[in-house]
């Protein structure tokens, strides 16, 4: 039996692997009831799970405040929250001062968009700064993806995971990481399609759905080291979420680097173990 099946059917937190949550959130969602939201409270369910580290992104569709609100959480806990600069599409003329605020002085080290909410097509010129930053400094871009044949939704074109093929052509320096993966099964299947022949797409395993055999499928098609860990904490509780990579049905070497390894490495972030 491998460290992580072991430790987690022994019900206590990992220790001895890094884990790192490559898609969190922090603030106040108008939305949704979210308990705990202090980073006092957040770090202690990360500390029961034996999360490392998270990187989070603003819920608000606005900056720079929403960015200031995780600069708050970073700046308490440098070792276990990483940001995320929220930018959008909208107020272009603005995105390439905030994102340089948000590095040069936050000490963020990821890019969040979220085409659903901006209702812009990630091609579309609006974004062009956020790709031409993070190519400029190699950085990963976390993406709101989603697509479905289950359910008529308008919106999810502009964030179906095969918009960004094109992008990770044209941006090769740029870490696209297709947060959700595309979110139900057939987008899910699209995101594996469009990271199969791009070295610089990731799939992040954050996700409301549960479906058999994803991980593996992750795996097996596009390699461990392209794929995060991700839980969309605190919507959703980390624990289901590290639970269907640590029985998914992989060497337990790739558990270590879905887990942590792999985002350790996009995000400049040295590990002993």
């Amino acid at each position: 039996m491998d460290y992580f099946i072991k430790t987690a059917n022994q019900g206590k937190p990992f220790q001895e692997s890094f884990i790192f949550d490559c898609h969190g959130h922090f603030g106040v969602c108008d939305g949704f009831f979210i308990p705990g939201t202090s980073a006092d409270k957040f770090v202690a369910v990360l500390d029961r799970v034996g999360i490392n580290a998270v990187a989070v992104s603003t819920f608000s569709n606005g900056f720079p405040f929403g960015n200031d609100i995780v600069a708050q959480a970073v700046s308490a806990y440098p070792e276990r929250f990483i940001g995320y600069a929220r930018v959008n599409a909208n107020y272009p003329k603005n995105i390439e001062q905030e994102l340089t605020r948000c590095f040069d002085r936050l000490g963020f080290k990821g890019i969040k968009i979220h085409p659903y909410c901006d209702q812009i097509f990630p091609g579309d010129p609006r974004y062009k700064p956020v790709w031409e930053f993070a190519a400029a400094r190699n950085l990963p871009v976390l993406i709101h993806t989603w697509n479905s044949l289950r359910y008529s939704d308008p919106l999810n074109d502009f964030c179906a995971p095969s918009q960004f093929e094109n992008i990770a052509r044209d941006y090769p320096e740029a870490k696209i990481i297709l947060g959700h993966s595309g979110g139900e099964y057939d987008g899910i299947l699209e995101a594996i399609n469009t990271a199969k022949a791009l070295p610089n797409i990731y799939l992040d395993t954050a996700s409301s759905r549960l479906y058999p055999g994803v991980i593996e499928k992750m795996v097996a098609e596009v390699g461990a080291e392209r794929v995060l860990y991700g839980s969309d904490v605190p919507f959703i509780s980390p624990v289901p979420q590290v639970g269907k990579v640590v029985y998914a049905d992989i060497e337990e070497s790739d558990k270590r680097k879905i887990l942590g390894l792999n985002a350790a490495k996009l995000f400049g972030i040295k590990v002993e173990n």
